[in-house]
């Protein structure tokens, strides 16, 4: 079904309508389409793409993406690598939009888990970059919650935070004189356990 202006179907010169196999396919020759109740717009995909509603045509409000999925997170250190025996690494994230939702679990060997390693000790292999805190649009840091450590060496992890620009968050151990202090590869032991979960806004 072609309407209005003469076309071919699988072309964008035209509005039209047709079957192709199991699915029922519609194109606008350029514009949105919209859905109306009583004659007031209560959705409308947007001819740049993205899910905007109830009569909104900002291009920045239109739900334009959402995913899941798992990655896999790893323990690293900024200075020299550490290197990790995993018995176990999950991590599991919901992507709306920009904004990035993840959970993560790291589980380490019960003998010979870690060696070497120095400076600051982050998760790696967060699913999404994370926006650089220096952006224009000013975006916070991400964070994390900590929920459970165990066989944690040293003071224990108490908070988290989402590097500006890289996949990773810090783990930091309490503070001195005021400041939050990283944890390093020497809080890592053998079967160290460690669950989180946190949000950030992907570049």
């Amino acid at each position: 079904l072609t309407l209005g202006s003469q076309g071919t179907e699988g072309t964008n010169d035209a509005n039209w309508i047709r079957g192709e196999g199991v699915n029922l396919m519609y194109n606008s020759a350029s514009g949105n389409h919209t859905w109306e109740v009583g004659g007031s717009e209560k959705l409308r995909l947007q001819s740049g793409g993205g899910i905007s509603f109830n009569g909104d045509n900002q291009a920045a409000n239109a739900l334009d993406d959402y995913e899941y999925g798992t990655f896999t997170p790893t323990w690293n250190t900024d200075s020299a690598s550490v290197t990790i025996g995993y018995h176990t690494q999950k991590g599991f994230y919901v992507k709306i939009g920009r904004m990035v939702y993840f959970q993560v679990y790291i589980r380490l060997n019960s003998s010979g888990a870690v060696s070497g390693g120095s400076g600051a000790l982050a998760v790696h292999g967060l699913p999404f970059t994370p926006q650089n805190a220096t952006s224009s649009d000013n975006v916070a840091y991400g964070t994390a919650n900590i929920g459970y450590t165990n066989s944690w060496s040293g003071d224990t992890a108490d908070r988290a935070l989402v590097s500006s620009g890289s996949a990773k968050f810090y783990v930091y151990v309490g503070q001195s004189s005021g400041t939050n202090v990283v944890a390093g590869a020497g809080n890592l032991g053998n079967d160290t356990q460690f669950r989180a979960s946190g949000s950030y806004v992907a570049a």
